[in-house]
């Protein structure tokens, strides 16, 4: 059974793109608007790992990873996202002091999502080793 990944991401153009370049790679994909809508897919079940944007609203990426890591500590998550560009943290920093896997910059490239798509593989292997 393919492992289903939740896109979240505010920007419905960004959000599609992302739906269709994961589901091209054979992954059941969900999909939220915002971090309400995250949490609330989550809830539901079913997700086994996450494409995450920050800067989003309602409750933003942020929000939803402390929540995350704090219901369901071993899903894992890829951070895609604009913050960070003039701020005082790093991307590495976002994904280290929140909890996500790794963090990428947008925009969003074909490359960059087959490369968060094998960080979320490595860590599903590794739980299951």
């Amino acid at each position: 059974m393919a492992k289903r990944i939740l896109i979240v991401e505010d920007n419905a153009p960004t959000r599609e793109i992302l739906c269709k370049l994961v589901s091209d790679r054979h992954y059941d994909v969900s999909e939220a608007a915002d971090g309400d809508d995250a949490i609330e897919a989550i809830k539901r079940g079913n997700i086994d790992g996450m494409l995450l944007d920050l800067l989003m609203p309602n409750r933003d990426g942020i929000e939803v990873l402390v929540w995350l890591k704090s219901e369901y500590p071993g899903m894992p998550v890829v951070v895609m996202t604009q913050a960070g560009g003039g701020h005082d943290i790093s991307y590495p920093e976002i994904a280290e002091r929140f909890g996500a896997a790794r963090a990428f910059r947008k925009p969003v490239t074909a490359k960059k999502v087959v490369e968060a798509l094998s960080i979320l593989e490595e860590t599903w292997a590794a739980a299951s080793s």
